[in-house]
């Protein structure tokens, strides 16, 4: 929950700029808002988590990306037509 969390802020900068520069396919444009911001997010969460494991890293972080990524897809690509 925390890295959603800690991405919000990243994307909703992101999907603002975005709205200023019309893409032309709001889907894959809202997928990489959402893997960027989940990715700031999994950075900033990182320097506060203890568990530094590779599976732990690979599945927790991966899955939390990947909530993110679909989450902001399905709300950027409503945001970002033209």
């Amino acid at each position: 929950i925390a890295i959603p969390m800690l991405s919000l802020l990243p994307a909703a900068g992101f999907v603002w700029a975005l709205r200023r520069a019309a893409p032309t396919d709001p889907r894959r444009a809202g997928r990489a808002v959402g893997l960027a911001a989940g990715g700031l997010g999994a950075f900033v969460y990182a320097f506060h988590c203890q568990a530094d494991q590779p599976g732990y890293v690979l599945l927790w972080y991966g899955l939390a990306i990947g909530i993110t990524v679909v989450a902001t897809q399905a709300i950027a690509s409503r945001w970002l037509r033209w």
